[in-house]
């Protein structure tokens, strides 16, 4: 086990907001756990303006439950600053690895059993199920029918494909006040916290005109375990209940709510008995891909099938493990990795779920008016509420939808750099026509593998503008390593040193990092910064350049310590300059977030030609030419709107 990969250490940008530290949980949460490697992550996230220091954990839920993770977490965290004094652990001699006859000897052993317990259990199975599908009625609206099988919810905006996109937002709510409107009504703390989040829901589409008619339907989960089970596994199911979003009445709502849920967990206690603990695994991965060959034949003619993949995946628990589970485990993943299909793409939706901590505040207000904790309270909510609506951008970062590495057609389209390095010849005389510069330096950052020749043409036209262009001075550009990183620093330090005025950076592709961080680190020497097709967010992956970065650099591209702190705009005026043609990075990668210091340009270019790029050119000398300390975005009204699109629009080209 590398605990280096499995405990990651973060440190947030300052001021450390807890903005900051909501966008990075949720970007840690979008990320997949590697399958090669046991489903576990912690990470220490630092850097929090209180001092505080943040714990995330990130579990697999097919090895460890809620209850088992609150166990983990009672054995790892303290409530104490002293600490507890943990005795060492005793030497454990190694298991020997039994062989392939063993291993199914043992896996055929243990299915025999399981589906010996799943026959037995049929009869009082189908009890239960018919006393459920009975029960089904509760989750539909009073007054109407609701036919015998499984409840679906009504359809709404949220009713999308899950992926890796996430909006994560935290709210704290004294837990005495929930206690005190359960014991009011007669309810349970897991009563009212649903009711809440029905309070919210309702709020957020009754905002947006859309609240449907049918009740929402909640998936809840329900631990199966007896008293005094403390094993690190996953033992739990999951009921479904009425949110009862169509009641306006807050107090109703709570009734129906309660009634739903007691309804649904008293048919899992009865189903307590007969619900398996574990399922026959004796050729599943052959199952599950014979599964998901008949799903892409049904794909590939027009048959509609689900858009998200979904796989099995067995995994051994501390102190969980017998000797027959361990045989079967062991098999099952040495026939899962050769039997299992290869994970299909999938588009991801928008997800705007963060506005709903603003809608169970509210919830929370309402309910506090209704029980006689007076109006000032429900206004100090409401005004924090309106406040935070301001200082929270509820939309995700991105508006364009699936981020992948560019297609054939786009890469094919970089044969245009040529073409567009000519262009710039045939146009230079127009050009120069461009806002001319006050004198102040500029240093510029190649791409991988490209060095000072590459960004010798820009800085000519820069020359020609009246800057004084410098460059980067460290040959190919082959990643930060030893010694490049210092030596960038030092020439950055002498360029402000000898000019006595703070330096602009310009960086394309991989240029454009150097550019950004370097701009972080020594804020007051830079006057802004420029990219040329940068990737500094978006999927780490999204190039056709990725292999090629890590057979040069040696770097592993991925790694959270890494890309973490890139997504972050350094504190000066930036702007992105971007191709929705480039053939080499995902334009959506190149895309900065609207903030009152950045901005976005798009132009019609190649990533090999956006240096040399006429269009380009222009709007570089046209930010270079704003005064100091007056920065503005770019102008594109008048004929500019024909030459540069706006980098806002839909659409993927």
């Amino acid at each position: 086990m590398d605990l280096d990969h499995h405990i990651r250490r973060i440190r947030l940008p300052r001021p450390g907001t807890m903005a900051a530290l909501e966008a990075t949980v949720a970007r840690l949460h979008g990320e997949l756990l590697d399958r090669d490697r046991p489903l576990w992550m912690f990470y220490v996230i630092e850097g929090l303006a209180s001092g505080e220091v943040a714990w995330y954990s990130k579990i697999h839920p097919a090895a460890l439950d809620g209850a088992a993770g609150v166990k983990l977490a009672a054995a790892i965290l303290d409530d104490s600053p002293a600490g507890r004094s943990v005795p060492k652990p005793g030497k454990r001699a190694l298991e020997k690895s039994p062989g392939l006859a063993e291993l199914l000897g043992a896996a055929i052993t243990k299915s025999v059993d399981e589906y010996g317990k799943l026959f037995r259990s049929l009869p009082e199975f189908a009890r239960v199920v018919n006393d459920g599908l009975a029960a089904v009625s509760s989750l539909g609206a009073p007054g109407k029918k609701v036919r015998r099988g499984m409840p679906i919810g009504p359809g709404t905006s949220l009713n999308v494909p899950i992926d890796g996109e996430r909006a994560f937002a935290t709210a704290s709510i004294p837990l005495a006040e929930v206690k005190a409107i359960a014991k009011r009504h007669g309810a349970k703390v897991n009563d009212v916290v649903p009711a809440l989040v029905s309070g919210a829901a309702r709020g957020y589409f009754a905002a947006r005109k859309a609240l449907p008619d049918k009740p929402l339907v909640a998936a809840m989960p329900v631990s199966l375990r007896g008293e005094g089970d403390s094993i690190y596994s996953t033992r739990a199911t999951m009921v479904l209940a009425n949110l009862a979003t169509h009641v306006e009445d807050p107090r109703a709502r709570l009734d129906a709510i309660r009634a739903s849920a007691g309804n649904a967990k008293a048919i899992t206690v009865k189903a307590k008995s007969i619900i398996p603990m574990d399922f026959p695994s004796l050729g599943a991965p052959w199952l599950l891909a014979a599964i998901a060959r008949v799903r892409l034949r049904a794909r590939r003619e027009g048959i509609p099938a689900a858009r998200q993949p979904r796989r099995v995946q067995r995994v051994r628990a501390p102190g969980a493990a017998l000797p027959r589970r361990r045989a079967d485990a062991l098999l099952v993943a040495r026939l899962h990795r050769r039997a299992r299909p290869r994970a299909q793409r999938h588009r991801p939706e928008l997800r705007r779920v963060a506005g709903f901590r603003l809608r169970r505040r509210e919830a929370r207000d309402a309910r506090r008016a209704q029980a006689g904790r007076g109006a000032v309270r429900c206004a100090r909510g409401v005004e924090e509420t309106a406040r935070m609506n301001q200082t929270h951008n509820l939309e995700h970062w991105y508006d364009y939808g699936l981020t992948r590495a560019p297609g054939m057609l786009r890469l094919a389209l970089e044969w245009r750099a040529p073409w567009e390095y000519g262009a710039s010849l045939v146009f230079r005389a127009l050009l120069e026509q461009a806002p001319k510069g006050d004198g102040h330096p500029v240093l510029l950052f190649p791409g991988l593998l490209a060095s000072d020749r590459t960004t010798a043409p820009l800085r000519g036209f820069l020359e020609a503008q009246g800057y004084v262009a410098y460059g980067w001075e460290q040959g190919a550009n082959k990643g930060p390593r030893s010694g490049v990183l210092d030596a960038c620093r030092a020439r950055l330090a002498a360029i402000h040193k000898r000019h006595k005025r703070k330096v602009s950076l310009i960086g394309w592709s991989l240029g454009g990092i150097y550019a950004r961080e370097f701009a972080k680190e020594t804020p007051r020497a830079v006057r802004q910064v420029i990219t040329l097709g940068t990737p500094f967010t978006g999927h780490p992956k999204a190039t056709n350049a990725w292999r090629l970065y890590e057979k040069v650099t040696g770097h592993k591209i991925g790694t959270a310590e890494i890309h973490a702190p890139l997504r972050v705009p350094p504190p000066v005026p930036t702007t992105s300059i971007f191709s929705r043609t480039d053939g080499i990075v995902a334009w959506q990668c190149s895309v900065e977030k609207p903030g009152p210091m950045y901005e976005n340009i798009e132009v019609e270019a190649s990533h090999l030609g956006l240096g040399f790029n006429p269009l380009a050119w222009y709007a570089i000398a046209d930010r270079l030419a704003q005064p100091e300390g007056k920065w503005k975005p770019f102008d594109r009204d008048g004929v500019r709107s024909w030459l540069y699109r706006d980098p806002k629009r839909p659409g993927w080209f």
